[in-house]
């Protein structure tokens, strides 16, 4: 057998080229492929007494989507123009479990990587207390059934919650406008700090796009942080009450398999992201489902033990919403 030869810089532009192009021609694809609106409804929970916030006035959240009508047609399994499984099933855990995930009564920005139709999305914008909704995908075909969606959809919003859509590459440097602003939340004042909330569903199908996906995440997070540190007298204390919360929760509906488990786990170590496993026990009576929840570790504490403490405090009381 011949030993095998890495590729030249100029065979990996080649193969680069030949993706894109490919990317392109399918997107052609979908763009003249039949469409059909789909109806999906999530059973909502009973609020809690200590959120106050928390007054759902549905029994179920209903979300409309548009996809490609042959969802099991030719070309289905390469496409984001469809309802993959992953997106109704973290969208009704989401919803019925939104009461213990919120946590609080400050404002919440969602930023949905891969949104695709823009399901969860959608559905978390009916959810208080919700501000601001921001679906991204880079094909630019569901640029237009996400823009179409929140028309469709307007009724069912939440009032005063914004949705947009936005074309993003991973692993490509993020606009600063994708991401909430310390201090910026409707009320203002004191642990108003919009809670950055990012979701995907679906997402690794390829061991390809790991690496591009948990790079994206990363950059977020710490854009958040660092925009805060440059913002305020920034004591380790200070930043975990106002970003500590900040998290990505991915959900997938296949086995990802021993290669691409290896591959995450070993740029989640690179970008020094903490991993959480979201138990989903019997839920919805799928066992494929699996959920993972990532976030910055904490910033260096200060020299004072006492806040070390709070900071430690504040860590444990955030993951323990899940």
């Amino acid at each position: 057998m011949a030993p095998a030869q890495s590729l030249r810089p100029s065979d990996k532009v080649k193969n680069e080229e030949d993706d894109q192009d490919l990317a392109a021609l399918g997107f052609l694809f979908d763009a003249a492929a039949a469409k059909a609106w789909i109806k999906h409804a999530f059973p909502t929970s009973p609020p809690s007494s200590h959120q106050s916030n928390y007054r759902p006035a549905l029994k179920s959240i209903e979300v409309e989507v548009q996809v490609i009508d042959d969802e099991d047609g030719p070309g289905a399994l390469q496409t984001g123009q469809r309802t993959w499984p992953a997106a109704p099933f973290m969208a009704d855990y989401l919803v019925r479990h939104w009461k213990r995930i919120a946590g609080r009564d400050g404002p919440i920005h969602v930023l949905e990587l891969g949104a695709g139709c823009g399901l969860l999305g959608l559905a978390l914008a009916q959810l208080p207390p919700v501000e601001h909704v921001i679906m991204t995908d880079h094909d630019p075909g569901t640029m237009v059934l996400i823009r179409e969606g929140i028309a469709r959809n307007h009724a069912r919003i939440r009032e005063g919650t914004r949705c947009e859509a936005a074309l993003v590459e991973w692993g490509g440097e993020m606009d600063a406008c994708l991401l909430p602003k310390p201090g910026h939340g409707k009320e203002g004042g004191k642990d108003k700090t919009p809670v950055l909330l990012i979701v995907g569903s679906d997402l690794i199908y390829s061991v390809d796009v790991v690496a591009s996906l948990f790079e994206t995440v990363s950059r977020v997070l710490r854009k958040r942080r660092e925009g805060f540190e440059a913002t305020v007298t920034a004591t380790a204390t200070a930043i975990v009450a106002a970003t500590g919360s900040d998290k990505f929760l991915l959900c997938g509906s296949f086995v990802l398999g021993a290669v691409i488990d290896r591959k995450v786990e070993e740029v989640v170590n690179r970008l020094k992201l903490q991993q959480e496993i979201v138990s989903l026990d019997d839920e919805m009576g799928n066992k494929e489902m699996w959920m993972h929840v990532y976030t910055l570790p904490p910033p260096p504490p200060s020299p004072s033990s006492r806040e070390q403490g709070q900071t430690k405090s504040l860590l444990n009381q955030n993951f323990a919403n899940w």
